[in-house]
């Protein structure tokens, strides 16, 4: 009688699909949706920043710091016009 239900319950186990087993893995697309609607896109957690402007601590400051540090940067590629610096003499080209 054992032989005969272990048997059956290896028979069984035999013709039972592996579904069961069978992990159901996410695409790469359900993942990045998923994650793309847990940012917050309102808030941003850190600006950009230089070195010059790294050793601040202050959000607001950091982020003052480091607009101020454009701002200079194109002044200077600004007022570095190539055309005044080839042709100063010329007025119209």
């Amino acid at each position: 009688m054992r032989k005969i239900i272990g048997i059956l319950f290896l028979g069984s186990l035999l013709f039972s699909s592996c579904q069961y087993f069978d992990k159901q893995v996410p695409s790469k697309e359900q993942l990045l949706n998923e994650q793309l609607k847990s940012i917050n896109w309102k808030v941003v957690d850190e600006f950009p920043s230089v070195a010059n402007c790294d050793s601040i601590a202050d959000k607001t400051q950091k982020q003052q710091c480091f607009f101020e540090f454009l701002t200079q940067l194109i002044q200077q590629k600004l007022s570095a016009d190539t055309l005044s610096v080839l042709y100063p003499t010329l007025d119209t080209i």
